[in-house]
């Protein structure tokens, strides 16, 4: 009954325990839910020390550990894209608390696969993204970064094999839409920061002068 409630009603019953919603501040997430979530609090690094890092700095709101860890699956494959909603505000708080001025970045989503986009509906990167966005009253370009092949999904790959997986599956569309502006790549889940370096990578390539990252949350490796 719950879940049929959570359907029919989501701002009724909390998008997390799917139990009654009792926060007046938040239209998502009921007060005990808030306080157990795992916040993150430390720099994002990639898991290959070795590697180079095109990116100025990655952060993230979450660390990816007990209960965030449902509501993000939700997000990528339980076809609920209202929990964007929900989650982006610990985002837009992780990089009000950061030294780099937003002002006039362009956010850019990790474009998803053509084949994963139509499986779900819709990118969780590019929703995310948006709200961000609209809340900080900053510009999404969503065309910016194409993805040029389709990837294995890499959960069972090493991080070696995550970066042969990705090598060349992103382009950017058009240098002159790049060079000298700042950027902040958005996504979901930071494992080993193997995709968002190379769309990093990428921009720079093409003349950006700064990259940094935001996702909801982060691997602990």
């Amino acid at each position: 009954m719950k879940r049929v409630l959570g359907f029919l009603f989501p701002n009724c019953t909390c998008f997390v325990c799917l139990g009654e919603l009792n926060a007046t501040d938040n239209g998502f997430m009921c007060v005990k839910c808030a306080e157990d979530l795992s916040i993150n609090t430390e720099p994002l690094a990639l898991a290959d020390t070795k590697a180079k890092k095109f990116f100025k700095a990655a952060h993230s709101a979450f660390v990816y550990d007990g209960l965030i860890v449902p509501v993000i699956l939700r997000l990528k494959y339980g076809d609920n894209a209202q929990v964007a909603e929900g989650l982006y505000p610990y985002m837009v708080a992780t990089l009000l608390k950061t030294e780099a001025v937003l002002g006039d970045f362009v956010l850019v989503p990790v474009p998803l696969c053509k084949k994963r986009y139509r499986k779900r509906g819709y990118n969780q990167a590019e929703l995310l993204a948006n709200h961000i966005a609209e809340d900080m009253g900053l510009v999404v370009d969503t065309n910016v970064l194409v993805r040029t092949k389709n990837t294995a999904p890499q959960k069972q790959m090493s991080v070696k094999e995550r970066q042969e997986n990705l090598r060349g599956a992103f382009a950017v569309k058009d240098d002159a839409d790049v060079q000298g502006k700042k950027f902040l790549i958005v996504d979901d889940v930071f494992t080993s920061g193997t995709t968002v370096n190379e769309c990093a990578r990428v921009l720079k390539q093409s003349g950006a002068k700064e990259v940094h990252v935001i996702v909801l949350a982060r691997v602990v490796n």
